[in-house]
């Protein structure tokens, strides 16, 4: 498990140093629009409770192009635990860039305990949980992949709408 923290911290910390800052047009005419898709009720609704966007923007990294956000709950809850969620959008130039990144993360996370396969979703999905600390999904669909954990489950944290935002995300894009 260690080693998927890790794994996803850094490619979060990746995705966060990117070539160059734009808007939402630097990320190509075929682009998805991640902040009309992903908004702050959303996240509210998963992490039960106020929140606020501490962390956004695009990067373009070559020909990937990334969005990322980051909401914080408001609250700790009764054991002192800050519930934080990251939403990751990104546009590959072809399919099949996506699917060798969707390929290698989850390799790179298949021995762990807590992944189940999610063929209801996109063109491939997984979604990974400890059922105490986090909660993950990865989705490819076509040449975009979508990823969502939250950190810090706490007993107000909401999976049903965690997979509900997930399912709502994908129909729309």
């Amino acid at each position: 498990m260690k080693n998927f923290f890790c794994f996803t911290l850094i490619a979060l910390a990746l995705v966060s140093c990117g070539t160059s800052e734009g808007s939402h047009q630097d990320a190509g005419t075929d682009s998805i629009n991640p902040v009309a898709l992903f908004t702050l009720s959303d996240a509210e609704k998963i992490l039960g409770q106020p929140a606020a966007l501490t962390d956004s923007g695009w990067t373009r990294d070559g020909n990937i192009s990334t969005y990322r956000s980051t909401y914080t709950g408001n609250n700790k809850d009764q054991n002192g635990k800050l519930s934080v969620l990251y939403c990751l959008f990104e546009q590959h130039v072809s399919d099949s860039s996506a699917k060798q990144t969707y390929a290698a993360i989850l390799k790179a996370n298949a021995d762990h305990e807590g992944i189940e396969e999610r063929g209801d979703l996109g063109d491939e999905a997984y979604f990974h949980s400890d059922k105490e600390n986090f909660c993950f999904i990865f989705i490819r669909k076509g040449n975009r992949l979508i990823r969502m954990k939250v950190n810090k489950l706490t007993d107000i944290t909401s999976l049903d709408e965690f997979n509900r935002v997930a399912e709502k995300i994908v129909s729309q894009i």
